[in-house]
């Protein structure tokens, strides 16, 4: 009896096909619905030491049929240091590389009357990584609130990303 054998080589490259699959990103559809988790338009319940899902994004970009979000939030994790009162804050993002360039992630924290008691700001940066599509990254993003005794009341918290002007790989590939 006779029996095909297939060479070692091709498995191998079989799996890196399809892991490149699972990597390389063809786009986000723009009917795609967001996942669960507070939008950035209103105050978010603030509770310390514990990852409270978010869902706020930089604007989209419009290419090939397509709208990328470069930067994704998913969770921040809000850290109280009693000892010195200095807030800090996690936030778990996901980044898809794009355009080389920088969008500001700032937060700002309340108390329940809605008096703002201190905020903070920090650089989220996207990679123009191309490799023929699209590539997604998660990241952490740190924030730093500084010292505040009024952080101890800290009870709701707002995040958000800027706006910029992101080139298309049209634009930049000329």
């Amino acid at each position: 009896m006779f029996r095909r054998h297939i060479p070692h080589a091709v498995i191998i490259i079989i799996i890196f096909v399809c892991c490149a699959v699972v990597v390389v990103s063809k786009g986000q559809p723009e009917n795609k619905k967001p996942g669960p988790g507070a939008k950035s338009d209103k105050l978010i319940s603030l509770q310390f030491e514990t990852p409270i899902p978010v869902t706020v994004e930089s604007d989209g970009i419009e290419w090939k049929g397509y709208s990328y979000h470069l930067v994704r939030l998913g969770s921040i994790r809000f850290s109280l240091d009693k000892n010195n009162e200095h807030l800090t804050a996690e936030i778990q993002a996901g980044i898809t590389s794009f355009d080389d360039i920088d969008y500001d992630i700032s937060a700002a924290v309340f108390n329940a009357t809605g008096q703002m008691l201190g905020v903070a700001r920090t650089q989220c940066h996207v990679d123009r990584l191309w490799l023929g599509n699209v590539m997604t990254t998660s990241q952490t993003i740190a924030l730093d609130f500084g010292r505040s005794l009024n952080y101890a009341n800290a009870s709701a918290f707002m995040l958000t990303v800027s706006k910029r002007k992101v080139l298309t790989p049209n634009e930049w590939q000329k």
